[in-house]
């Protein structure tokens, strides 16, 4: 095994431990933000659209005609600015959960209340690190492509030539600087620290660790879907039926002789319509994939937080190291 597996499967341990130690203190706010943007948004789809087919000229004979395209494309972007807003209202939640792991791992009090409200009133800030990024990465190959696309209409010759340049570049911009600024964000979160120096000190401590940041990556993927492996043998995902549920609370009752409770089991499945049992089906398996996804989502950015901790420190031990041998040579 080598020393980088043994590093994974430690970081995996280390992070179950602190994601055990405060479960809710640390993903509870997160959580209930992303199950309720998530009904919130699947109603304004159901809403929206069928308000917006309301305002179409449908003829069954003819069809949709062009006007009615631009109605249905006026309420969709109606729609994708207010789910675009709860990307942007998820910033907040996303700093608040970096800070509760960052108080989790210091053994101090979770505050989550304080957490999320200071990160509320200062939620502009994280877009000069995301301007950063934005430079760092992708802005050269933007204007890259930019430039592609002009000479096409000039020269094929000299666009072809660059279709080759380009792919170079992408490659290097979207592989190699991504993963050097690829704690970037968090770093900038734990540090309090919007800065372009801050940006750059981040980027330091990534320096020659590109393919420990790779293969943790990789790493991380397969034991999410390992582990997704063994939860579907014992819960179904895609078969996940409330019939089975109905019967299973039946049978339980079937042989009990109080005749209330059978005929309150009877009066719930009459209740229960073909509409009804598809809407609990659609909306059970939903809420559990959403909490599936969001565990993972959070035991990540704990694995991630400890690779990041583990840099600075191998940085801090480096720096000692120099200024213990400056002053023995001196």
């Amino acid at each position: 095994m080598t020393n980088t597996e043994q590093g994974f499967l430690v970081r995996i341990k280390q992070s179950f431990l602190l994601f055990a130690k405060n479960f809710f203190g640390i993903s509870l706010y997160y959580i209930i933000f992303i199950i309720i943007s998530w009904i919130t948004l699947s109603l304004l789809w159901k809403y929206i659209f069928s308000i917006a087919f309301k305002f179409v000229n449908v003829n069954k004979d003819v069809g949709i005609d062009a006007n009615s395209y631009i109605n249905i494309w006026y309420f969709a972007i109606i729609y994708w600015f207010i789910a675009l807003s709860v990307v942007i209202l998820k910033i907040p939640f996303y700093i608040s959960l970096i800070k509760n792991i960052e108080n989790s791992y210091n053994w101090e009090l979770v505050n989550k209340n304080s957490n999320l409200k200071y990160w509320f009133a200062s939620i502009l800030k994280i877009f000069n690190t995301y301007w950063y990024i934005f430079k760092y990465v992708v802005l050269i190959p933007s204007l890259v492509l930019i430039v592609w696309l002009l000479v096409f209409f000039v020269d094929q010759g000299i666009w072809a030539i660059l279709v080759i340049l380009a792919l170079i570049i992408f490659v290097y911009f979207a592989i190699f600087r991504w993963l050097r600024s690829f704690f970037s964000l968090m770093y900038a979160i734990i540090h309090n620290e919007f800065s372009n120096d801050n940006f750059k000190k981040s980027i330091f401590l990534t320096k020659n660790k590109i393919w420990t940041i790779f293969w943790n990556i990789i790493w991380l993927a397969i034991f999410f879907w390992f582990l997704l492996f063994i939860i579907s043998k014992f819960i179904n995902f895609s078969t996940f039926d409330m019939d089975s549920i109905y019967s299973t609370i039946w049978d339980i009752y079937l042989h009990k002789e109080t005749i209330n409770i059978n005929e309150k089991m009877t009066e719930l499945v009459k209740l229960l319509t073909p509409e009804t049992k598809i809407t609990v089906i659609w909306l059970s398996k939903s809420i559990i994939s959403i909490i599936k996804d969001s565990l993972f989502y959070i035991f990540g950015l704990i694995f991630y937080f400890l690779l990041l901790k583990q840099f600075e420190q191998e940085v801090d031990k480096s720096q000692n190291n120099t200024v213990k041998n400056y002053y023995t040579n001196h």
